[in-house]
């Protein structure tokens, strides 16, 4: 979209110009350039209109495409933030699986830690590694 939407400003430019070129008068009020060449500047204007109808067409479908994309993510988040929020802590399998290993081979975590592994329970732990892992 970013190479398009350059073309589509650089046509738009070219269009103004051509339109404004055309419109020029001197200071008596009469058009500097001749009917001829007015007609051929309208007909190059018609034709760099056709050129940007359909990129900006496609520029709209791609803004009201982004726009439902938006709302997409949007409801998304709100839904995976609620999920998050009804999921406790201890629902992990994979936490309870570890903590239920590490119960078997008589390793606690420290109460006045905050539940951490530190100190000898750590040393233990890797001990005890091989077992842990398999």
């Amino acid at each position: 979209m970013n190479l398009k939407s350059g073309q589509l400003a650089d046509l738009r430019e070219e269009r103004a110009m051509v339109n404004y070129t055309k419109a020029l008068r001197d200071d008596d009020g009469k058009f500097v350039h001749s009917a001829a060449e007015r007609k051929d500047m309208g007909t190059a204007s018609k034709a760099l209109t056709a050129e940007v109808k359909p990129l900006e067409k496609e520029k709209r479908e791609t803004a009201a495409q982004l726009e439902t994309f938006k709302k997409v993510l949007a409801a998304r988040t709100k839904a995976l933030s609620k999920l998050r929020k009804q999921r406790h802590r201890g629902d992990s399998p994979i936490k309870n699986g570890l903590e239920k290993l590490l119960a078997v081979l008589g390793i606690n975590r420290a109460a006045y830690h905050g539940g951490d592994l530190n100190g000898k329970n750590v040393q233990q732990m890797f001990q005890e590694s091989d077992e842990i892992s398999h």
